[in-house]
């Protein structure tokens, strides 16, 4: 396993963001919003970000979060749209835990090298984001399964050729019958409608009418398939929070300049002792969401309900400042802050979109709760 120090994180950083910095946050402008760049894709896999967390018999560096953190956080501080998070993170993630060693073989080094796109279709527009609340149903055939159903927000699909669907192939509801299956985009029934999310990034609704797959389309992984789901949902909040924590730090810069540059009533707006309080209220925000990220990041290898918890209380956390430091930055960027012309607007859609995937603040907290008074259940 690679050893990664403090300033070897640093140098990734600067590789990712002399890298994105070609193009900026705006990218190139597809009718208002930022397009994929494989070029850019391209210069990632090539610094071996998209290696990082796969083991080194694919290809992989088999570093841990701190190094995923460093990449999202690069990600957030240009409001990447290039789709890491589907493809690394999520699809990885689960690939990562099969028990198909040809499976693994097959698709991590391609994962890691950046030449195969994924996404991984979770969510359901019913299930209040609750992943193992699942009306797709995968039925038996006679040589694999009909899949039936319809996925909600799922990233990255538009530009993916492979898919990851999860399925119930039981209406109990009662028992681990969740499954993952792949499936071609391409393939018959199924229909990908794309569209944009506010911030930028290519997502669509799936739906599936009886799209039939093989036995060896089934992902096999070792014990729960649920307790899978749910630790690699956990690595995409954490991914998710690491990136709204470098889109807050960069809507913190350019309101520092901003301030210091822009003149009211004789003198900059930085002189004013109202907004020194409220940037510096910004910056506290921005460590404390940074602080309790770093912490949920190092609780991964905990026990399932000891990292939930520190997931969901890093989401909610980073969901509230996030909200506070977007809403200062628009309001001392005054009308502009709203603007295509500005990349403020930018970096706050990115801050709310991340805010709802995964689950929305709210949830975390009731999550956290649940977790929290269970455990005191069992201490007593």
């Amino acid at each position: 396993m690679t050893e990664f120090t403090e300033e070897d994180r640093r140098l990734l950083a600067d590789g990712i963001e002399g890298t994105l910095a070609t193009i900026g946050a705006a990218g190139s402008s597809v009718g208002g919003y930022p397009e994929q760049n494989a070029k850019i894709w391209s210069d990632l896999a090539e610094l071996g970000v998209m290696a990082l967390p796969f083991a080194e018999e694919y290809n992989g560096l088999a570093l841990d979060w701190l190094e995923i953190g460093t990449v999202m956080k690069s990600l957030g501080r240009f409001a990447s749209v290039e789709p890491y998070l589907p493809n690394v993170v999520l699809a990885g993630g689960i690939i990562s835990r099969s028990d198909g060693t040809d499976l693994k073989g097959k698709l991590l080094p391609a994962l890691a090298t950046g030449s195969i796109r994924m996404a991984v279709a979770f969510s359901e527009p019913e299930s209040r984001y609750q992943p193992d609340h699942i009306s797709t149903t995968a039925a038996t055939s006679s040589d694999g399964f009909v899949l039936s159903g319809h996925k909600a927000l799922v990233l990255g699909a538009p530009q993916a050729s492979t898919i990851i669907v999860t399925a119930r192939t039981s209406d109990d509801r009662d028992k681990d019958e969740l499954s993952f299956f792949l499936i071609d985009a391409g393939a018959p029934g199924v229909t990908i409608k794309d569209y944009f999310t506010i911030d930028g990034r290519p997502a669509a609704e799936l739906l599936l009418d009886k799209v039939r797959v093989t036995t060896a389309d089934r992902i096999a992984v070792a014990g729960s398939r649920r307790a899978v789901l749910e630790a690699v949902l956990d690595e995409a909040t954490l991914a998710a929070c690491w990136e709204s924590v470098g889109a807050m730090e960069r809507l913190n810069e350019l309101t520092l300049e901003h301030c210091k540059e822009r003149v009211a009533f004789g003198q900059p707006l930085s002189k004013l002792q109202v907004v020194q309080h409220r940037l510096v209220d910004m910056h506290v925000a921005i460590e404390h969401a940074a602080a309790m990220t770093l912490t949920a990041s190092e609780s991964l290898t905990l026990p399932a309900s000891e990292r939930a918890m520190q997931v969901s209380a890093a989401k909610s956390t980073v969901a509230k400042e996030g909200l506070f430091i977007g809403e200062a930055a628009v309001q001392l960027h005054g009308a502009g802050g709203t603007t295509e012309d500005l990349d403020v607007g930018r970096y706050y859609k990115r801050i709310l979109v991340n805010n709802m995937i995964f689950g929305s603040r709210d949830h975390h907290l009731q999550r956290y709760l649940d977790l929290r008074m269970a455990g005191q259940e069992v201490r007593a």
